[in-house]
């Protein structure tokens, strides 16, 4: 490695990026520090999407006693056909 190329290795691991490409400080710094004590917003629009995956999840699972035994084999048949082989991952290394 180039001597160029472990000074701006060291020059980002003192100075990070942030998500929007603001610059931030290191972890011990005084922006880092201010986030510290700055509480959590609830973004209630995500608690409601949740509330609502979780509980058509939840009542799916109460349906599939009552589900048709046809349909259950269905269900096995293309859980089978969309899952690869475990073999298969072997094979990429």
């Amino acid at each position: 490695m180039s001597d160029r190329g472990a000074d701006s290795m060291m020059d980002g691991a003192a100075q990070m990026l942030s998500c929007d490409g603001r610059e931030e400080g290191s972890p011990g710094s005084t922006a880092a520090r201010s986030k510290v004590g700055r509480p959590h917003e609830i973004v209630w629009r995500n608690v409601i999407l949740m509330t609502l995956l979780h509980a058509t999840a939840g009542y799916s699972l109460v349906l599939i006693p009552k589900s048709h035994v046809f349909t259950l084999i269905w269900g096995k048949v293309m859980e089978a056909r969309a899952s690869p082989p475990f073999d298969r991952f072997d094979r990429l290394e």
